[in-house]
């Protein structure tokens, strides 16, 4: 640590990183974008090591990379940092689908180490699909059909132990997995007969873990509490948005609104904030023609009150919370605060800002969250983007206003916005694209042409798959995907080469 440093007298000091102030160390040790960087710092010397240690620092690489949870378990972030993502998650490992239907692993700096996650899937009988990763990256979940025996299964592929570690047998064939954000349970949509959609979870935490039915309803949407409670939003019938507590099964009504945007997938930007889209009457001619408008709404969630908030209320307050037409005569406290507790539980607070509004010309606003809760891309053909923080509704900047947006995605430190624009249209021809949040830029990246199965099945509910999966890498850096005519999987190495790191 001891350098030699000439004075403007022409002297030679001796100095060390000890003599330096310390709010200059602590600009270097907030100025550190890099996790092992910051951990080397730990051991210089002792100063070194407590500003190293701040805690703040270590939980803004943790909101980098997920939607952390259960923090609580190891005490600080720099904890939940070692053991969940530096020591889970696989060091930039591709699940890809080969020709064959089977899937396997590959690292893409050694593409020729490949790992075989199935075996048993063939043209003929046995159908492989849907892998997701958990957000840990400790498991991948896929749905296994045999066409041979009428056989569904689920299979759950341990990726440390290179194996399948669970099957769970399907009365209907699993088409979408979604995982909770501590990777503690699958949550899974299959068809229900005669005409509905089904909604299953398994917790891999059971000692015996098996499936459980949470509801039914056509369409069926939904997201996860990103606070890692079995908590999620649902938006199905059309017309409902509910909180279900997946464990308990209890229901909590949020809203009926009068026409639900088609596709619209809610999402959880916090645990007590969900953006959502709707449509709404503003005008009804004598005719009877209406005109409608679309609006995406972030919303503020009030959550129901506990038995220990209701004791410290007085029977006045309680009675303020019931209302005047409720009569509490000839009750004592804790039958008040029974009355209270109902009340609060069945019914649910919602106190909404609207962040955009726009005419209904029969175009869906299709939107995504940030995975940090900051930002939400919606776009309408044209892609926008508004920061919930400034709390500005209706203050929003253009992404991509020349030509026709598919579909968009985070980057898991949600600095990039990955979105994908039709080329020609008329054609399968497309182009991805790359909207970096810091500098304000876009540029394009790359041109290609989509699967049959990616257009079919993932682009036009690609706003509910942008909360199960992502193309990017885990820091962020390089993003996968499938060119079609030339059959191969394409690793985009430094994707985001323009942004200023």
């Amino acid at each position: 640590n001891i350098k030699y440093m000439r004075t403007l007298e022409g002297e030679t000091k001796e100095y060390s990183l000890d003599s330096l102030p310390t709010e200059i160390i602590e600009l270097i040790v907030q100025s550190t974008d890099d996790p092992e960087q910051l951990s080397r710092l730990r051991g210089v010397n002792k100063l070194w090591f407590a500003l190293a240690s701040n805690d703040e620092l270590w939980k803004r690489f943790c909101l980098r990379r997920y939607k952390p949870c259960r923090v609580d378990l190891y005490g600080n972030w720099r904890s939940f940092y070692k053991h969940e993502i530096h020591g889970r998650s696989p060091n930039n490992r591709i699940i890809v689908h080969a020709m064959d239907g089977n899937y396997f692993l590959v690292d893409p700096e050694d593409t020729n180490n490949k790992i075989d996650v199935t075996t048993e899937a063939s043209p003929e009988d046995v159908y492989c699909g849907q892998a997701t990763w958990s957000p840990h990256g400790d498991y991948i979940a896929m749905a296994q059909y045999n066409a041979h025996h009428f056989k569904s299964e689920i299979l759950l592929y341990n990726v440390k132990k290179k194996q399948i570690e669970m099957k769970f047998p399907a009365t209907q064939h699993p088409f979408y997995f979604y995982w909770s954000p501590d990777s503690t349970r699958l949550s899974f949509l299959s068809n229900w007969p005669p005409h509905s959609i089904a909604l299953h979870y398994i917790d891999i935490k059971e000692q015996r873990p098996s499936l459980h039915f949470i509801g039914t309803g056509r369409p069926f949407y939904y997201s996860w509490d990103p606070s890692g409670k079995p908590k999620l939003i649902t938006h199905h019938a059309a017309k409902h948005l509910e909180i279900l507590e997946a464990v308990s099964g209890v229901r909590r009504f949020v809203k009926h609104v009068d026409k639900l945007a088609a596709f619209s997938a809610p999402s959880w930007i916090s645990p007590s904030e969900l953006v959502y889209v709707t449509r709404y009457v503003v005008h009804q001619s004598k005719d009877l023609q209406r005109r409608w408008k679309i609006k995406l709404i972030c919303a503020k969630i009030q959550t129901p009150l506990t038995k220990e908030q209701l004791a410290t209320y007085s029977i006045a307050q309680l009675s303020l919370l019931l209302g005047p037409s409720v009569d509490i005569k000839e009750k004592d406290k804790n039958e008040i605060e029974d009355m209270v507790l109902k009340l609060s539980q069945d019914s649910t607070s919602v106190d909404e800002s609207v962040l955009c509004d726009v005419e209904d010309d029969g175009v869906d606003l299709d939107f995504v969250c940030s995975p940090n809760g900051r930002y939400v891309a919606f776009s309408n053909g044209q892609l926008w983007l508004v920061d919930i923080r400034l709390h500005q509704t209706q203050d929003y900047k253009p992404v991509f206003l020349h030509g026709s947006v598919l579909a968009f995605f985070w980057s898991p430190n949600s600095r990039y916005l990955l979105y994908m624009v039709a080329s020609i249209p008329g054609s399968n021809q497309s182009r991805w694209c790359i909207y970096d949040t810091v500098i304000s830029e876009s540029y394009e990246v790359a041109t290609f042409i989509p699967s049959t199965e990616f257009r079919q099945h993932y682009l036009p509910f690609f706003c509910q798959y942008a909360q199960s999966l992502t193309f990017f890498s885990p820091d962020s850096r390089h993003f996968v995907y499938a060119h079609a005519p030339q059959r191969k999987c394409i690793y985009m190495w430094n994707a985001v080469r323009k942004c200023s790191e």
